[in-house]
């Protein structure tokens, strides 16, 4: 992934944060859900976690989302699941959270 695109990466996990409408973190998301899978380089999906994105979008998948947005999240965690590692982040991030409902819908993604 070129220094550029990294910048962008870091600027949509931003984008993904309480303080942003839905529908800029559904954009995001989407995104980011895109990117994980455009070429299918297992760099990327490093550098999308490198970025930070993996626990913004696990407590997407709480209840303070939308359904809409607990959707897009859950799909781009599905793409990010498909490296290894990133497995093991968003274990990780899921277990840092209280919300034994998230924790069961990760567990399910993961599967």
């Amino acid at each position: 992934m070129p220094p550029l695109a990294r910048r962008d990466v870091r600027s949509l996990v931003r984008k993904l944060g309480a303080h942003a409408r839905p529908a800029q973190q559904r954009d995001a998301l989407d995104t980011i859900a895109g990117l994980s899978i455009c070429d299918g380089d297992s760099g990327t999906l490093v550098a999308i976690t490198a970025a930070g994105a993996i626990p913004p979008v696990v407590l997407l998948l709480g209840p303070g989302s939308s359904a809409e947005v607990r959707e897009v999240a859950a799909a781009a965690l599905s793409k990010l699941a498909q490296h290894h590692d990133n497995q093991v982040a968003i274990a990780a991030a899921a277990g840092a959270s209280a919300d034994v409902d998230l924790l069961e819908k990760m567990e399910r993604l993961l599967i």
